[in-house]
C-alpha cells in the first residue's frame, strides 16, 4: 500500500514505516499469538523507535529478494509433530484484533460526523466501513446520513425552500403562513442549498 495512505491501517502515520514508498509495520514477532496484534505493532514500533538516536545500530531486512531464490516452505501440521492450535481459537483471535484495528481506523471519521452531523461525513463514514466489509455498521452510518437530509430539507421547508434532488439549487416559493401571523414573504437565505 502506498505510504500516502497510511490512514487506512493506522490514523497515526508514526505507527508506519515509510520503505520505498509502501507502508510497513514493524511488529515484536514473539509477542504473536501471546498478545493482540496491537499489542505486538506497538511493541515493533517502540523497538524501532528506541534507536532514533543510534540508526547505523538497527537494520532492515526485507525478504522479498531472498524469496525469489528461496521459495517459502509449505508445512503440514503432522510435519515434525507442529502444533498450530484449533482453528476456531485461531480465527477468534484474528478477529478480535481485526475488529480492534477497524475501530481504530474508523473512529476518527465516525466521531466527525456524529460532531458535524453533516451527510458528507455520514458518507465517508460509511464508505470507510464498507471498505472493511463492515456492511451492518456501513448502513447504519447511511441511514444516518438519511435522517440527517430528512432534517434538512424539513428544516428548508419552513424557510419556504423545495428541495429537490435533480437541482442542486433551491427553488424559491411562497411559505404558509397560519392565519392571524403576519407573512415574512416568499424566499430563501442567500446562499442556502439543498443537495
Amino acid at each position: 500500500m502506498p505510504s500516502r495512505k497510511y490512514a487506512a491501517i493506522h490514523p497515526d502515520r508514526g505507527m508506519c514505516l515509510d520503505v520505498d514508498g509502501e507502508i510497513w509495520v514493524p511488529m515484536e514477532i514473539t509477542l504473536i499469538g501471546k498478545a493482540v496484534f496491537m499489542e505486538a505493532w506497538r511493541k515493533g514500533m517502540e523497538e524501532r523507535t528506541a534507536y532514533d538516536a543510534k540508526p547505523e545500530s538497527r537494520r532492515f531486512y526485507s525478504t522479498k529478494e531472498p524469496w525469489q531464490r528461496y521459495r517459502p516452505v509449505g508445512l503440514k501440521e503432522t510435519d515434525l509433530g507442529l502444533h498450530y492450535g484449533r482453528r476456531e481459537a485461531i480465527m477468534d483471535g484474528f478477529r478480535k484484533d481485526r475488529d480492534t484495528l477497524i475501530e481504530l481506523v474508523t473512529g476518527n471519521q465516525l466521531s466527525a460526523a456524529q460532531q458535524s452531523g453533516k451527510k458528507q461525513d455520514w458518507n465517508k463514514s460509511g464508505i470507510m466501513l464498507a471498505k472493511f466489509l463492515q456492511y451492518g455498521k456501513a448502513e447504519g452510518t447511511f441511514e444516518r446520513r438519511s435522517a440527517s437530509m430528512r432534517a434538512m430539507r424539513t428544516r428548508a421547508s419552513t424557510w419556504g425552500v423545495s428541495c429537490s434532488s435533480s437541482r442542486s439549487t433551491p427553488t424559491r416559493s411562497r411559505p404558509t403562513t397560519p392565519p392571524g401571523r403576519p407573512s415574512r414573504g416568499a424566499g430563501t437565505r442567500k446562499g442556502t442549498t439543498c443537495s
